[in-house]
């Protein structure tokens, strides 16, 4: 066993396994030689074997080590349900042991027995009250389990007890700006720009501080451009010179080579504004190449790859073999679809690996990168001469719309206007937790106040499995005189039906301030329900504005708060314009740009050659110049 566990260091598996199987053969009795095996295994990628090896042990085990292999070579298996009995049998055993509650715990919620989780990361919160580590590592499980209020509960234990811990003080804000609590969550970042942390091993800590600015009410839209100008100044000095030379042709009629970069190119709202354009692209001007960086890939990700495209899948792949593939496959012109949002790969276009570089889509604001040359727009969400000053990129214009939305196949059909049956006025507010503000809560009150007998329908996980959480919402609403009766906190609807189905039992919608809904004023305005939307000063407050715009339906955007509770009450006395907008407002959406998907592809195809285009001047002028000199 000594001479195995030598070759299992040395990097020898196979001469480590045939001793282990020795070993056995002399005493087959022995625990520790299937243990190296499963280890082996593991090491691997083999983990139902791993877990099939450690089961075969029947040890009960103090061994934090053991213990949590345990849980990961039965999780990555897939079988979990094997091991609760184990788990079960070491606390009865060892009622204060720590680790063994921690992985029921995981066991518990993985197989959704959710009494069996509470029991569980309750019993090992009060074993390691006075452990940071610990304390950290319950409240993930907490948020994963949707309880928010006692993640953040253990995260402040965990600030109590390492005070200067950047990190913990990261994911309380996430956890607060989740909850709609962005002004509060700035206080907790601490300002990463400043600190002097790794820009590229610490990417997503930076990403979380200024995608929670853009949901904040306290800061000006100039601090928050200035703040995301400053990290695209830091990432762009994290990944060293960009390239600058390309072997591109600079012939302006040619083939494009378009490549996108997205990490969702899966079952995420993104691919309903995106797989249109994908699939109509022509062909014999445009070669598609698609840069995944999918974690799950899913049935939507299926469709994705049957397209006529270049499929890469770029997780966990490094940054500079990014860029190389790229370079590679001599891309003309590669899109971000991303901005700031989760999974991002900006630090690829810090790198500039293509000679033209666009932003556009998945992120309501200027991604704060010099390197990045345009970001699509239209003149609704970008008025000429108000935002120009918020980014670095060079803001490009489309004709109608910057946006094409797709409907699921098979939506559920209109159903009669709900205040008709049930004699009361249903507002719907269901945008994202995060994009919601006490500033943005008093507005609802009001509209609330001034329309009798009607109710407010939000949506979210933790309203249904957090009591806390739910309870905490309601005094929220409380504190500015709506009682509970009017307010309706729901569960997330499991599919994107059922969400719509729920969208069509409100009667009028409640856009979200600063940030603007995007799939959701698309997905609400196509179940006949009018959005109600305050346009902002900057993009991601002028997004629902564009799409209405584009719709037909100006008359809902409001320029200033009054005029927003005032649309609102209007609405609720006109039940006629009510029942005209739930009768027409999905065919005015068919019958607009936002649904011309082949006009669409071809206006983004026009905007590729036009900035195609100037590159080729512009190189043609450099060349020019240089032999001159």
């Amino acid at each position: 066993l000594d001479l195995a566990q030598s070759h299992l260091a040395a990097g020898r598996p196979e001469q480590a396994s045939s001793l282990c199987y020795k070993v056995l053969e002399m005493q087959p009795e022995n625990l520790e030689a299937p243990y190296l095996l499963a280890k082996l295994a593991a090491s691997a990628g083999d983990y139902a074997t791993a877990a099939d090896l450690l089961d075969s042990i029947q040890l009960i085990t103090s061994s934090e080590t053991l213990l949590r292999e345990y849980y990961e070579y039965h999780q990555k298996s897939g079988k979990l349900a094997q091991a609760v009995s184990f788990y079960r049998a070491c606390v009865r055993q060892q009622p204060d042991n720590y680790a063994a509650w921690y992985c029921l715990a995981r066991v518990c919620l993985g197989l959704n027995d959710r009494d069996g989780f509470l029991q569980a990361v309750l019993r090992a919160g009060r074993i390691q009250r006075s452990s940071p580590e610990a304390n950290f590592e319950l409240a993930e499980l907490y948020e994963q389990a949707a309880i928010p209020t006692q993640a953040e509960l253990h995260l402040r234990r965990c600030l109590e007890l390492a005070p200067g811990n950047q990190h913990y003080r990261n994911c309380l804000a996430n956890v607060l700006k989740v909850g709609g609590r962005a002004n509060e969550a700035t206080d907790y970042y601490a300002n990463p720009l400043d600190s002097g942390t790794n820009l590229l091993l610490y990417h997503g800590f930076y990403t979380n501080y200024l995608m929670n600015f853009i949901c904040t009410t306290n800061r000006s839209i100039e601090e928050i451009f200035t703040e995301h100008q400053r990290w695209g100044e830091l990432c762009c000095r994290a990944v060293g010179e960009p390239y600058t030379s390309f072997s591109n042709e600079p012939s302006a009629g040619k083939k494009l080579k378009i490549g996108y970069v997205s990490s969702d190119f899966c079952r995420h709202p993104v691919a309903f504004f995106i797989e249109p354009l994908l699939t109509l692209h022509d062909r014999n001007h445009f070669e598609i190449f698609l840069y995944a960086n999918v974690e799950r890939e899913d049935d939507v990700t299926a469709q994705f790859k049957q397209r006529q495209v270049t499929w890469h899948q770029i997780f966990g792949v490094d940054d500079q073999d990014v860029c190389r593939m790229i370079r590679e496959d001599g891309i003309d012109i590669l899109v971000d679809l991303g901005g700031l949002t989760r999974l991002n790969r900006l630090p690829i276009f810090a790198r500039r690996p293509s000679p033209v570089q666009i932003t556009w889509l998945g992120y309501a604001h200027s991604t704060g990168l010099p390197t990045i040359d345009y970001r699509f727009t239209d003149e609704v969400a970008d008025p000429p001469g108000m935002t120009e000053h918020l980014h670095t990129e060079q803001i490009y214009r489309l004709p109608d719309s910057f946006l094409g939305y797709h409907p699921p196949l098979d939506p559920p059909a209109l159903i009669p206007l709900p205040c008709l049956g049930n004699g009361h006025i249903t507002f719907g507010a269901f945008n994202n937790l995060a994009k919601t503000n006490d500033q943005l809560l008093g507005w609802w009150a009001e509209i609330l106040k001034q329309v009798p007998d009607s109710r407010l329908l939000m949506k979210d996980t933790s309203f249904n499995k957090d009591f806390r959480f739910h309870e905490e919402w309601l005094d929220r609403f409380a504190a500015l005189g709506i009682t509970a009766d009017r307010i309706g906190l729901l569960d997330r609807s499991p599919t994107v039906h059922s969400h719509m189905e729920v969208l069509g039992q409100c009667d009028i919608a409640l856009d979200a301030y600063p940030y603007n809904g995007t799939t959701t004023t698309s997905e609400t305005i196509w179940m006949g329900v009018p959005v109600v939307t305050l346009a902002g000063p900057s993009h991601v407050s002028r997004v629902s504005a564009s799409l209405l715009t584009t719709v037909g339906v100006p008359e809902l955007i409001a320029h200033t708060p009054e005029e927003y509770v005032r649309i609102e009450v209007e609405l609720y006395a006109d039940q006629e314009r009510l029942k005209f907008y739930r009768a027409n407002l999905r065919d005015m959406m068919q019958g607009s740009a936002l649904m011309d998907f082949n006009g669409f592809a071809r206006k983004i195809e026009a905007a590729y050659r036009n900035i195609w285009q100037r590159w080729c001047a512009e190189r043609l002028a450099d060349q020019d110049n240089v032999s001159h000199v």
